[in-house]
């Protein structure tokens, strides 16, 4: 199976203002005196407020770092325009500079999205050209009765249809009760669920299989455990990103 560069998605969520910027550019600072020897086959992805997108892309394109950074959006709207006050659509997102967008994320499924509205999602965003990161995961009560992969998979059967792969994005596990938390599910959890993951796909006849990221619980501390993990082929951060102190112990090699 192709090796696909390791991820790292940085998930600011609603925080972060313009002076944030200085978060991205001590990162970029860092990556450019090469303090990273091992860099080659890693790839950091920054999610911020839709507020700040064309800024960090800024900040970028004006560096001369030769690690591959890229920006995404945090949601999109299942249409490419119309009148939907306060909505942001995948055009739009990359137009201002992202290249990927997060779709079914746990904290907007809890309010707004199904899993046909996120299938709808990842049509229109492969369209404007964005790589979509599809968010699954289970509550702890299907953890706890023993139905966290059956969750997963029957939402990765409503989400995703036959042309998803590594060519139009990516999948990111993320049990809802690991979010926030200080420590992630057991490394037997996160590779049980994982190879299921993984098993969906070649069961599926998929050749290119997307990357699978874990989400929960990541900073410091427990990534050096997850990121050797089987299957685990990134990790989406919240929290433990805001700060470039913070997430430039998670990338180090």
């Amino acid at each position: 199976m192709t090796t696909h560069p390791f991820i790292y998605v940085a998930n600011w969520k609603m925080y972060g203002l313009r002076n944030s910027g200085e978060e991205l550019r001590e990162i970029i600072t860092a990556l450019e005196n090469t303090i990273f020897p091992n860099m080659s086959n890693k790839e950091i992805v920054f999610a911020p407020p839709a507020t700040l997108i064309s800024y960090f892309a800024d900040i970028i394109h004006t560096s001369s770092c030769s690690t591959p950074i890229a920006l995404a959006g945090q949601n999109c709207h299942t249409q490419c325009e119309g009148a939907y006050t306060g909505s942001i659509s995948a055009p739009m997102l990359y137009d201002s500079g992202a290249r990927y967008v997060l779709l079914g994320h746990s904290e907007v499924r809890q309010v707004a999205d199904s899993d046909a509205d996120i299938l709808e999602k990842t049509h229109i965003a492969h369209r404007a050209g964005l790589r979509t990161i599809v968010c699954v995961g289970e509550e702890r009560k299907q953890r706890e009765s023993g139905k966290a992969v059956q969750t997963v998979i029957e939402q990765l059967s409503r989400c995703l249809d036959k042309d998803f792969s590594y060519d139009n994005g990516d999948i990111a596990y993320e049990p809802l009760w690991a979010i926030g938390a200080e420590s992630p599910p057991s490394v037997t959890e996160i590779a049980e669920m994982h190879e299921a993951i993984t098993l969906y796909f070649h069961d599926n006849g998929v050749k290119n299989i997307p990357r699978i990221l874990y989400g929960g619980a990541v900073n410091e501390n427990t990534i050096h455990t997850i990121k050797n993990i089987a299957n685990v082929n990134g990790v989406l951060v919240g929290r433990a990103s805001l700060k470039s102190s913070q997430f430039l112990k998670i990338i180090e090699p």
